[in-house]
């Protein structure tokens, strides 16, 4: 039997902002071990610990003890620069306001990770590559549409698209289905697990129970504690 690689391996972690009276322990001892095409849930009320969690596996923020080890190797050390790298060619975010830059077009918005590619490439391969999400996306006829004039699920493909572009091992979703109704929820859901299913490591926090329950696992989180 094939033995499953780590992708992400999170032990003793803690988290604290503040110091002294003021101190909050938003994480404490918290170890998690992500297997390689994995598609996981992580759970919990607001206040929990759920996105602070998501942004130390996503390199946003550092933690304050314990190791992460990402594809293998301690992030410790890893400088700004790399870590910039990291999440831009490793790692694909989406986020529940989907944050994408409202004056620009889809296209204008996908296209905005090949900025910060270490190896420039051509016109004719960003056209390519940039026909290919938005098929994949079903969202080929608004490629030239500005995104203020999208639909919440359209504007939360977009940021999919934006997300995947580079083609990321891992995507790290932050409540994606939060602010859409259930319908257009469940579609956005349904595109996460095509990607699983295409080899991807998708990792969700969520706080509904139904799409929780469409991953292959789920860990429950509270006061930063797993339960």
């Amino acid at each position: 039997m094939k033995q499953t690689t780590p992708i992400i391996e999170l032990n003793s972690i803690r988290k604290i902002y503040g110091k002294g009276d003021s101190a909050v322990n938003a994480l404490r001892n918290v170890n998690i071990s992500i297997n390689k095409g994995e598609m996981l849930a992580i759970m919990g009320p607001s206040g929990s610990g759920k996105s602070t969690l998501l942004n130390i596996m996503g390199l946003l923020d550092d933690l304050t003890e314990g190791n992460y080890k990402l594809f293998g190797s301690s992030v410790k050390g890893i400088s700004s620069k790399d870590k910039a790298s990291l999440r831009n060619m490793k790692l694909g975010f989406i986020v529940q306001d989907f944050a994408l830059v409202e004056k620009y077009t889809v296209e204008q918005n996908i296209e905005i990770p090949f900025a910060y590619l270490k190896k420039r490439i051509s016109k004719e391969e960003k056209n390519e590559k940039i026909k290919e999400v938005l098929k994949k996306l079903d969202i080929e006829s608004k490629r030239y549409e500005l995104v203020c004039n999208l639909s919440g699920g359209q504007r939360q493909r977009v940021s999919i698209a934006r997300a995947i572009i580079n083609e990321p091992e891992i995507i790290l979703a932050d409540e994606p289905t939060g602010s859409l109704d259930s319908k257009t929820a469940k579609e956005i859901i349904n595109v996460l697990k095509e990607l699983n299913n295409r080899g991807k490591t998708v990792v969700i926090i969520t706080h509904d129970k139904n799409i929780a329950e469409s991953c292959n696992r789920m860990i429950n989180i509270k006061d930063g504690i797993i339960i």
